[in-house]
């Protein structure tokens, strides 16, 4: 896990799959960054083009999906420990 200087809390997680070829389908890669922040809905907020898609709420903290100006999906946790939830 990184912390930026704005105080976000990223965390990158492998994608592996044991195949003979580097197939996109496979399931072979690397997943989007794992952000995690206090009052990440607020933060949201503030920014031009993110449409909030889904909440779901873990034992620590609230998680929010949404979709941005280019239109990938991202999720942020509302919290900064690391944690078993959302390992997606």
């Amino acid at each position: 896990m990184f912390l930026s200087p704005d105080n976000f809390h990223i965390e990158i997680k492998e994608k592996l799959s044991f195949i003979d070829n580097f197939n996109t389908s496979s399931g072979v890669g690397f997943c989007l960054p794992c952000l995690r922040m206090k009052n990440a809905l607020a933060h949201l907020q503030t920014i031009p083009g993110i449409t909030i898609i889904n909440q779901v709420e873990n034992p620590d903290g609230a998680c929010y999906f949404f979709k941005d100006y280019e239109g990938i999906n991202w999720h942020i946790k509302d919290y900064e420990i690391q944690d078993i939830f959302i390992n997606i």
